[in-house]
């Protein structure tokens, strides 16, 4: 994780989240990463790991400056059960920039909540075609 390239950190922490083993403590050091990108990453994998006790530091991580980032933690609260991470993915439905509404959509689907329903409907009519389409997604994950 010292690779000076975030592509390279990126990956390593997306390939921990699928070997599980060992990974929690290398994934959590990389929620702190100086790189979005990276953070994002370790949040999803997190979310991978089902490890409830990256709950906390994923909590925290709903306070980063990067919205993508906050969506890949409120998806990963939400799967690992904590409702913190459902309210904020669908807080962040409303927000101004398509891509995070978007990346939010998608999080509520990957939740398998079936309270996301009426907010993903909301979502069908988005002015964004993008945003339109994960909602639609996300509904058929549901």
């Amino acid at each position: 994780m010292k690779d000076p390239d975030p592509r390279m950190r990126r990956t390593v922490v997306y390939a921990l989240g699928s070997i599980k083993q060992g990974a929690l403590p290398i994934v959590l050091k990389a929620l702190k990463d100086k790189d979005a990108g990276v953070r994002q990453q370790a949040a999803l994998a997190l979310g991978s790991l089902g490890d409830a006790s990256a709950k906390p530091a994923l909590q925290d991580v709903l306070k980063d400056s990067d919205k993508k980032v906050k969506v890949s933690a409120a998806q990963a609260l939400a799967i690992l059960g904590d409702p913190s991470g459902f309210a904020q993915a669908q807080a962040l439905t409303q927000d101004h920039e398509a891509e995070v509404r978007a990346l939010a959509a998608k999080a509520l689907g990957e939740t398998k909540n079936p309270a996301a329903i009426p907010t993903l409907e909301k979502l069908k009519n988005d002015k964004d075609t993008f945003v339109q389409q994960a909602a639609k997604n996300a509904l058929l994950r549901l």
